[in-house]
């Protein structure tokens, strides 16, 4: 956890439906009159739907989730780059740093999600296994509960794989 608290990241922040405009002006406003001095100068870039905060600590972020009214979600983005095999998901899951995040009882509701638009290197089923794997060789048990299971998910880990490049988030 150290890893993420201390150096810049990658956050995705996604407003309420419709509201990305008003959002980009609330999160601009939150950034430019923090509670207190900032470590990293953040920098904001429209992402489709979205907005995606670059140079941004972990503190920094969970200012924009105490202090935002239109914001729906907050993302980190555990780690982007390209998967090429089967076997590389292996790899790309130690990239991640996920088992830093992870909370110290080693056990949690998860709902993991995996979007594939390209899925040369395996299916969406193949990857959830795999990273449920990975976990438990590390000792932690994932527990995959649904979509409409509503608050016994404590968290999501989603995996996205297009041609270009595959990104996990928290």
């Amino acid at each position: 956890m150290i890893y993420f608290l201390a150096k810049p990241q990658k956050f995705i922040v996604k407003p309420a439906p419709g509201w990305l405009d008003l959002a980009q002006n609330e999160v601009r406003a939150i950034l430019d009159a923090p509670l207190q001095k900032y470590k990293f100068s953040p920098e904001l870039k429209i992402n489709g739907s979205s907005i995606l905060i670059s140079n941004c600590d972990y503190r920094q972020a969970l200012e924009l989730v105490l202090r935002g009214t239109l914001i729906h979600d907050v993302e980190l983005i555990l780690h982007s780059g390209r998967v090429t095999t089967r076997a590389g998901w292996h790899e790309f899951f130690d990239k991640s740093k996920i088992l830093d995040v992870w909370p110290a009882e080693k056990e949690l509701n998860l709902h993991l999600m995996v979007r594939l638009t390209h899925p040369v290197v395996g299916s969406e089923k193949e990857v959830r296994d795999k990273l449920k794997a990975y976990l438990a060789e590390a000792g932690v048990h994932v527990a995959n509960v649904s979509e409409d299971s509503g608050p016994a998910a404590l968290g999501r880990v989603r995996i996205e794989l297009s041609r270009r490049h595959a990104g996990m988030r928290w």
